[in-house]
Protein backbone atom coordinates (compact mmCIF):
# COMPACT_ATOMS: atom_id res chain seq x y z
CA UNK A 1 0.00 0.00 0.00
CA UNK A 2 1.29 3.44 -0.97
CA UNK A 3 1.34 6.02 1.54
CA UNK A 4 0.73 9.57 0.90
CA UNK A 5 1.42 12.26 3.43
CA UNK A 6 -0.96 15.32 4.69
CA UNK A 7 -0.95 18.47 4.06
CA UNK A 8 -1.15 21.11 6.67
CA UNK A 9 0.09 24.87 6.80
CA UNK A 10 0.93 26.21 10.34
CA UNK A 11 1.23 29.71 10.92
CA UNK A 12 2.75 31.55 13.68
CA UNK A 13 3.86 35.06 14.69
CA UNK A 14 7.10 36.92 16.35
CA UNK A 15 6.72 37.46 20.21
CA UNK A 16 4.09 34.79 20.55
CA UNK A 17 4.11 31.26 21.50
CA UNK A 18 2.21 29.01 19.15
CA UNK A 19 1.34 25.44 19.72
CA UNK A 20 -0.03 22.83 17.60
CA UNK A 21 -0.99 18.88 17.85
CA UNK A 22 -0.91 16.35 15.65
CA UNK A 23 -2.80 12.83 15.77
CA UNK A 24 -2.05 10.21 12.95
CA UNK A 25 -4.97 7.70 12.01
CA UNK A 26 -5.36 4.51 9.98
CA UNK A 27 -8.63 3.13 9.20
CA UNK A 28 -9.51 0.25 11.45
CA UNK A 29 -11.96 -2.71 11.66
CA UNK A 30 -15.52 -2.14 11.11
CA UNK A 31 -17.76 -2.07 14.26
CA UNK A 32 -21.57 -2.10 14.31
CA UNK A 33 -22.67 1.24 15.30
CA UNK A 34 -24.08 0.31 18.15
CA UNK A 35 -20.99 -0.60 19.71
CA UNK A 36 -19.56 3.08 18.97
CA UNK A 37 -19.31 5.27 22.16
CA UNK A 38 -18.25 9.06 23.15
CA UNK A 39 -14.38 9.37 22.73
CA UNK A 40 -14.34 6.73 19.65
CA UNK A 41 -12.75 7.87 16.13
CA UNK A 42 -15.43 7.12 13.02
CA UNK A 43 -14.54 7.00 9.44
CA UNK A 44 -16.93 9.95 8.29
CA UNK A 45 -16.95 11.49 4.60
CA UNK A 46 -13.17 10.78 3.72
CA UNK A 47 -11.75 11.74 7.64
CA UNK A 48 -11.50 10.62 10.74
CA UNK A 49 -14.14 12.66 13.12
CA UNK A 50 -14.42 11.98 16.88
CA UNK A 51 -17.83 11.07 18.00
CA UNK A 52 -19.26 13.52 20.52
CA UNK A 53 -21.75 11.62 22.09
CA UNK A 54 -23.42 8.24 20.97
CA UNK A 55 -27.25 7.48 22.02
CA UNK A 56 -30.34 5.45 21.26
CA UNK A 57 -33.23 7.67 20.27
CA UNK A 58 -35.18 4.57 19.23
CA UNK A 59 -35.41 0.76 18.81
CA UNK A 60 -33.31 -0.37 16.61
CA UNK A 61 -31.61 2.98 15.80
CA UNK A 62 -28.16 4.84 16.99
CA UNK A 63 -27.63 8.53 16.56
CA UNK A 64 -23.98 10.04 16.60
CA UNK A 65 -22.63 13.45 17.29
CA UNK A 66 -19.45 13.71 15.44
CA UNK A 67 -16.96 16.60 15.93
CA UNK A 68 -17.23 18.91 19.01
CA UNK A 69 -21.04 18.50 19.38
CA UNK A 70 -21.85 21.77 17.68
CA UNK A 71 -24.97 22.91 15.23
CA UNK A 72 -22.53 22.58 11.92
CA UNK A 73 -20.98 19.13 13.35
CA UNK A 74 -22.30 15.75 11.64
CA UNK A 75 -25.03 14.01 12.99
CA UNK A 76 -25.64 10.48 11.86
CA UNK A 77 -28.58 8.11 12.37
CA UNK A 78 -28.05 4.18 11.92
CA UNK A 79 -29.37 1.15 12.50
CA UNK A 80 -27.82 -0.20 15.22
CA UNK A 81 -26.41 -2.89 12.99
CA UNK A 82 -25.22 -0.83 10.54
CA UNK A 83 -21.04 -0.87 10.37
CA UNK A 84 -18.96 2.00 11.27
CA UNK A 85 -15.30 2.18 10.31
CA UNK A 86 -13.51 2.74 13.04
CA UNK A 87 -10.09 5.03 12.94
CA UNK A 88 -8.52 4.73 16.23
CA UNK A 89 -4.82 7.91 16.86
CA UNK A 90 -1.99 5.25 16.43
CA UNK A 91 0.67 5.02 18.99
CA UNK A 92 3.87 7.42 18.01
CA UNK A 93 7.19 5.73 19.02
CA UNK A 94 9.07 8.95 17.50
CA UNK A 95 7.54 11.75 15.58
CA UNK A 96 10.46 14.89 13.86
CA UNK A 97 9.38 18.46 12.08
CA UNK A 98 11.78 19.90 10.29
CA UNK A 99 11.79 23.07 8.38
CA UNK A 100 13.78 23.64 5.04
CA UNK A 101 15.81 27.41 5.39
CA UNK A 102 16.58 29.09 1.89
CA UNK A 103 20.18 28.61 0.64
CA UNK A 104 22.23 31.66 1.63
CA UNK A 105 25.63 32.38 0.59
CA UNK A 106 27.57 30.26 3.62
CA UNK A 107 24.63 27.69 3.91
CA UNK A 108 23.60 25.57 0.18
CA UNK A 109 20.34 24.40 0.34
CA UNK A 110 18.60 22.79 1.83
CA UNK A 111 19.61 23.45 4.92
CA UNK A 112 17.02 22.07 7.96
CA UNK A 113 16.36 22.92 11.51
CA UNK A 114 14.61 21.04 13.78
CA UNK A 115 11.57 22.30 15.50
CA UNK A 116 10.59 21.76 18.90
CA UNK A 117 8.40 18.59 19.26
CA UNK A 118 6.88 16.51 22.25
CA UNK A 119 4.50 13.65 22.74
CA UNK A 120 1.70 14.25 24.86
CA UNK A 121 1.33 11.47 28.07
CA UNK A 122 -0.94 9.28 25.81
CA UNK A 123 1.52 8.90 23.12
CA UNK A 124 -1.19 9.72 20.41
CA UNK A 125 -0.56 13.45 19.84
CA UNK A 126 2.77 14.72 18.70
CA UNK A 127 2.99 18.66 20.47
CA UNK A 128 4.76 21.20 17.99
CA UNK A 129 5.33 24.73 20.21
CA UNK A 130 6.89 27.45 18.13
CA UNK A 131 8.41 30.65 20.52
CA UNK A 132 10.30 33.79 20.66
CA UNK A 133 13.45 31.74 21.31
CA UNK A 134 13.17 29.59 18.62
CA UNK A 135 11.85 32.17 16.11
CA UNK A 136 14.92 34.46 16.67
CA UNK A 137 16.74 31.95 14.21
CA UNK A 138 15.33 33.57 11.40
CA UNK A 139 14.79 37.21 12.72
CA UNK A 140 17.75 38.08 10.13
CA UNK A 141 15.62 36.53 7.03
CA UNK A 142 12.43 38.55 8.29
CA UNK A 143 14.67 41.59 8.45
CA UNK A 144 16.96 40.96 5.52
CA UNK A 145 14.93 39.49 2.77
CA UNK A 146 16.22 38.32 -0.42
CA UNK A 147 16.09 42.09 -1.54
CA UNK A 148 17.89 43.70 1.55
CA UNK A 149 14.14 44.75 2.49
CA UNK A 150 12.72 43.99 5.64
CA UNK A 151 9.51 41.17 5.08
CA UNK A 152 6.43 41.00 7.10
CA UNK A 153 6.12 37.21 6.75
CA UNK A 154 8.56 34.61 5.92
CA UNK A 155 7.50 31.20 4.41
CA UNK A 156 9.30 27.94 5.25
CA UNK A 157 8.62 24.37 3.65
CA UNK A 158 8.31 21.98 6.13
CA UNK A 159 8.34 17.89 7.04
CA UNK A 160 6.57 15.94 10.01
CA UNK A 161 7.60 11.97 10.44
CA UNK A 162 6.97 9.69 12.78
CA UNK A 163 7.61 6.09 13.56
CA UNK A 164 4.42 3.65 14.33
CA UNK A 165 4.92 -0.12 15.04
CA UNK A 166 8.42 0.52 13.53
CA UNK A 167 7.63 2.13 10.49
CA UNK A 168 8.79 5.28 9.79
CA UNK A 169 6.54 7.62 7.84
CA UNK A 170 6.30 11.05 6.79
CA UNK A 171 3.25 12.38 7.82
CA UNK A 172 2.21 16.21 6.54
CA UNK A 173 4.06 18.43 4.50
CA UNK A 174 3.40 22.00 4.08
CA UNK A 175 4.22 25.86 5.42
CA UNK A 176 5.29 26.93 8.32
CA UNK A 177 4.72 30.94 7.78
CA UNK A 178 6.46 33.28 10.33
CA UNK A 179 4.28 36.44 11.05
CA UNK A 180 6.01 39.47 12.33
CA UNK A 181 3.61 40.32 14.89
CA UNK A 182 2.40 39.77 18.56
CA UNK A 183 -0.33 38.17 18.27
CA UNK A 184 -0.14 34.04 17.53
CA UNK A 185 -3.46 31.92 16.54
CA UNK A 186 -3.27 28.92 19.03
CA UNK A 187 -4.50 25.48 18.03
CA UNK A 188 -5.13 23.37 20.66
CA UNK A 189 -7.22 21.14 19.15
CA UNK A 190 -5.68 18.05 17.49
CA UNK A 191 -5.16 17.85 13.43
CA UNK A 192 -6.12 14.79 11.96
CA UNK A 193 -4.02 12.87 9.00
CA UNK A 194 -5.13 9.98 7.00
CA UNK A 195 -3.44 7.59 4.82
Amino acid sequence: MTHKPGRRDFYASTGAVSTWAVRYHRRGDNAAASAVVAGDFIMYDGLPWPVYSATVPGVGKVRLVLGAGTYSDPVLVLADTDAVATCPPETWEAGQMRVFVPETETEPWPTTVAVPTDLADDDTTLVITVDDEWLEQFQTLLDYGDDGRARTQLQLRHDIHGTFGGVPLHVLTGTLTIDRSAVSPVYPDPDVVVP
